[in-house]
């Protein structure tokens, strides 16, 4: 499960490289995070729906619920009860692939680390583009000269644009 984000970050001629990139990495099946994100925002959609809440949260970052939970404990109740999009993400996979299968999760963000341990049963590791960048170094994979791969399961535009502002109400 890599982030959207990735095409933002490393220098690709086209995002179809870093799927090429993974394999010979040797992970078997990658799919975008969009599809999690996709997955979240109709939850999302469905709990804004009833009107309960007139202050909501998104819970989509874990450095943003972890300060609430510590520093403002009286927000805690507008935060939307829906994991993140990397959790459901790896939900999903294990849902469609066996509980069995070791799902990883790519992407920007440090704090992911501690939401995979804190919340069992979705994702088994996560690597962090920083950590993706020195992998790809030592193995001397070269973005640029690799023939771009598709991703195994396509996601949605809104799913695809969920690191772009306002992405969760298109």
């Amino acid at each position: 499960s890599i982030a959207p984000s990735f095409a933002g970050v490393f220098k690709l001629e086209d995002p179809g490289q870093m799927i090429t990139a993974l394999k010979k990495l040797g992970f078997h099946h990658i799919e975008e995070t969009a599809r999690g994100a996709e997955l979240i925002s109709q939850k999302y959609e469905e709990v804004i729906s009833t009107g309960l809440n007139d202050n909501i949260i998104t819970s989509c970052c874990p450095s943003s619920n972890y300060l609430i939970e510590h520093y403002y404990k009286n927000s805690v109740q507008s935060v939307i009860p829906v994991v993140s999009p990397m959790l459901a993400h790896g939900y999903d996979i294990k849902k469609r692939f066996g509980q069995n299968t070791y799902v990883v999760f790519i992407g920007p963000c440090l704090a992911k680390k501690a939401e995979a341990v804190e919340i069992l049963g979705s994702i088994d590791a996560v690597i962090t583009f920083n950590e993706l960048s020195n992998w790809l170094k030592e193995e001397k994979i070269d973005l640029a000269s690799l023939v771009p791969s598709v991703f195994e399961t396509p996601v949605t535009k809104r799913g695809r644009a969920y690191p772009l502002g306002g992405s969760l109400w298109q």
